[in-house]
C-alpha cells in the first residue's frame, strides 16, 4: 500500500456585504498565506468594481516569488501595473543590479521610481540603468 499526501489549502473569500462583490481572496496552508504551486497569488485584493487591484504571492506566510514580482499593484482601470516588488523569503531582493521595486505613473505606465535591494539591504550603485530603459 502506498501512502498519498494531498495539500489542501484553505480559501478564504471576502465579499462587500451590499453589492455581494468579491473584495478580497486568500489561499492559506497550515494557516499561513501560500501559493498554490507557487504560481498562483495567494492573495488577490478587487477595487468596488470586481476588478484585481492588488496581487501578492507568499511562501509560508512571507512574500516570494522567484520569477516574478512577489506584489503587483494594478490601475484596475487599464491594467497598468503601478507598482511591481521582488522579493525572496519575505525580503525585497532582486539580483543581477536589476530594480526590485518599481512604480510607474497610474496613467502611462511610465516608470517613474527604481529602488534596488539585495536580500532587504537597499544598494545604490554610481551606474544604474537609466529608468527609461527598464520594463
Amino acid at each position: 500500500m502506498t501512502e498519498q499526501f494531498v495539500e489542501i489549502f484553505e480559501v478564504k473569500i471576502r465579499r462587500n456585504a451590499d453589492t455581494g462583490i468579491v473584495e478580497a481572496e486568500h489561499w492559506l496552508f497550515n494557516g499561513k498565506g501560500e501559493s498554490p504551486g507557487g504560481e498562483r497569488p495567494s492573495t488577490i485584493l478587487y477595487d468596488d468594481q470586481g476588478r484585481v487591484k492588488t496581487m501578492l504571492w507568499k511562501k509560508q506566510g512571507k512574500d516570494h516569488r522567484t520569477n516574478g514580482p512577489a506584489w503587483i499593484d494594478i490601475n484596475p482601470e487599464n491594467g497598468v501595473h503601478t507598482m511591481e516588488q521582488f522579493c525572496v523569503d519575505g525580503q525585497c531582493h532582486r539580483s543581477g543590479r536589476q530594480p526590485a521595486q518599481i512604480r510607474r505613473n497610474p496613467e502611462t505606465g511610465e516608470i517613474t521610481q527604481a529602488r534596488y535591494f539585495e536580500y532587504g539591504v537597499e544598494k545604490f550603485w554610481k551606474n544604474k540603468p537609466p529608468i527609461a530603459s527598464l520594463g
